[in-house]
């Protein structure tokens, strides 16, 4: 009897996370999604901007900021889809078992599939970190350029003709 409680306990906290990480992954999903929106009217903005100038260094910076965060986001999709199911394969799993000659296996199965949304929302955190980095970096560039555009310098620093080989 005690290892069909603790068997039938195990099971329960098993529905309960992969519930959660069906959640979770949607979360993401649409988390992915509005990211990759506001990516693409970052793009369209820096694009439609006629006072930056398309040579100066910080627009470039931000334009592969940009790149880069719509590639970070294109990367997450994939994951967070494989995270949603294999969440959802654990619930499906640990929702089918109710025979005791099942359980065993059925809670097994589930939990080899909690396991692997564990991993999937591991990575997921590496590449949510990765693209907060890179976020902040980007609206760091953005802010510079929105003062620069904003408050023009009256004069540039004269640039030497042959700056010359220094030794």
């Amino acid at each position: 009897d005690y290892y069909l409680e603790s068997a039938g306990e195990h099971l329960g906290r098993l529905r309960n996370r992969s519930g959660v990480m069906t959640e979770l992954g949607d979360d993401l999903t649409r988390h992915l999604s509005a990211a990759s929106n506001a990516i693409e009217r970052a793009g369209c903005e820096l694009g439609r901007g006629t006072d930056l100038d398309e040579s100066h260094a910080e627009v470039r910076a931000l334009s592969t900021q940009i790149d880069v965060l719509g590639e970070v986001v294109a990367l997450a999709r994939p994951v967070a889809v494989q995270l949603t199911r294999h969440a959802q394969l654990a619930a499906e799993s640990a929702a089918e078992t109710n025979a005791p000659m099942l359980l065993d296996t059925r809670v097994h199965q589930a939990g080899k599939e909690v396991t692997r949304a564990d991993e999937d929302v591991s990575m997921m955190r590496s590449v949510i970190e990765s693209a907060h980095s890179r976020a902040r970096i980007s609206a760091e560039l953005a802010g510079s350029l929105t003062y620069a555009t904003a408050h023009p310098q009256t004069h540039r620093p004269a640039r030497p003709a042959d700056p010359g080989i220094a030794i």
